[in-house]
């Protein structure tokens, strides 16, 4: 059941390593608020190796949630394909 003031989810911001500070990492605009899907983040720019990437999600009050912060291996892969473990 859907509320009056219920949010959508309207923007999601990355970054690798470092946070930049709230709207300044690279943004996925998502057309609805549903994230059970694959999402084309772009690796450009990183080097093979350990790193941490940082999100957070946007909604429709402009409205920043929490930083959530992962880690992962960065691969050379084949022909240049980058490979995340």
């Amino acid at each position: 059941m859907l509320h009056a003031n219920a949010q959508q989810i309207t923007l999601l911001e990355y970054f690798y390593d470092t946070d930049p500070g709230i709207g300044n990492g690279r943004t996925l605009t998502l057309n609805t608020g549903n994230l059970d899907s694959t999402l084309p983040f772009s690796l450009s720019g990183l080097t093979p190796g350990m790193h941490r990437v940082g999100f957070r999600l946007k909604n429709s009050n402009n409205k920043w949630g929490s930083t959530t912060w992962n880690s992962f291996n960065l691969f050379a892969g084949t022909a240049g394909t980058p490979q995340i473990n």
